[in-house]
């Protein structure tokens, strides 16, 4: 299965903040979020990423949906392995 194309938009409701909506191929509808947290505990707390689109999610306790990273890049890469690992366990993919 080919990796998905995915985009960072600025979330406009918080356009003064590190706040971004994740869109998959050029969609509208965001498959997720990645935003910096303010003050966080530790340092590898600052990001957190958080897939919200659950259109492949069929109770798949092995994906995981959320989480933490120290960097923004961090926070994309663990966004982009759980996407990927979302999708390749899809009823959409098994089809194809």
């Amino acid at each position: 299965m080919p990796r998905s194309k995915l985009r960072l938009e600025k979330a406009a409701a918080f356009a003064h903040l590190a706040d971004w909506s994740v869109h998959e191929d050029g969609k509208e509808e965001p498959i997720g979020c990645i935003y910096e947290r303010h003050a966080p505990a530790r340092p590898e707390l600052a990001w957190l990423w958080s897939i919200t689109s659950l259109q492949f999610w069929a109770g798949r306790h092995e994906v995981t949906t959320s989480g933490h990273a120290a960097t923004l890049d961090a926070a994309k890469a663990a966004f982009r392995a759980n996407w990927e690992r979302l999708k390749a366990w899809s009823p959409q993919s098994a089809k194809s």
